[in-house]
């Protein structure tokens, strides 16, 4: 039972990830500019991703933002 919620909870993560992949690209040039354009989004620096849309995505880049902050 504790091995079928770790795997996923890493699933999930993962799956986050990629979203936040997704993301990224799309929002380049509006949220993360900065950062370089073939930036790897991973579990650990997911966070980069939620704060790049709060800060410079407007209304839209903050309900994603939320939405990836509550998976």
């Amino acid at each position: 039972m504790l091995e079928a919620h770790v795997k996923e909870k890493q699933n999930r993560s993962l799956w986050l990830a990629g979203r936040g992949q997704e993301l990224y690209q799309k929002y380049y040039t509006q949220c993360f500019w900065h950062l370089k354009p073939d930036l790897e989004i991973t579990p650990q620096n997911l966070y980069l991703v939620i704060e790049g849309l709060k800060k410079f995505g407007g209304r839209e880049g903050l309900l994603i933002a939320q939405q990836l902050k509550e998976n």
